[in-house]
């Protein structure tokens, strides 16, 4: 099961160029499980054309990482904000 999330993501990605997109945020709870396998109940999946990334808060530290892994996901922790910390990210490095 895990390579059909993979595929997924491979298939989303396929999708940006023709959209001119450079990143997707998902944060509809049965999207990001269908993307990534994570089951959590608070989370923001970020796809972009070379990673996805996850990001949740404390309470899932364990679990979003044992369960988006196979899937190819870098798990984030938030402190804070959820859309502060996918809005910093998508931003990128801060001068």
């Amino acid at each position: 099961m895990p390579s059909e999330f993979r595929e997924r993501i491979q298939r989303l990605r396929k999708k940006f160029a023709p959209a001119k997109v450079d990143a997707l945020v998902v944060t509809h709870p049965p999207n990001i499980y269908y993307l990534s396998g994570f089951t959590g109940s608070s989370g923001a999946l970020v796809v972009e054309h070379g990673k996805t990334t996850l990001f949740t808060d404390g309470r899932y530290a364990i679990q979003a990482p044992a369960e988006s892994s196979a899937a190819g996901v870098k798990v984030q922790i938030t402190k804070g904000s959820l859309p502060a910390a996918v809005g910093a990210h998508l931003q990128g490095p801060q001068k």
